[in-house]
């Protein structure tokens, strides 16, 4: 789940009424598709990068390249 992010209140808020629920879900996503949602902007995009990046992942990623990971 998305929560092992340990994102901000806004961030977690703005992902989860986008449905956008796993992190499989998330990497799918663009920075274009994240700040088109409602109340998503540059500091929550700022935050999700980062975050991902501590995992080694990153927007926009093919579901391939995560499931190598694994």
């Amino acid at each position: 789940p998305i929560s092992i992010l340990q994102l901000s209140v806004r961030a977690s808020n703005c992902l989860e009424a986008a449905k956008v629920r796993t992190i499989k879900d998330l990497i799918k996503k663009t920075e274009a598709e994240l700040l088109a949602l409602r109340n998503f902007g540059k500091t929550s995009l700022r935050e999700v990068k980062e975050r991902l990046s501590e995992l080694g992942l990153s927007l926009g990623m093919d579901i391939a390249e995560l499931e190598e990971m694994m």
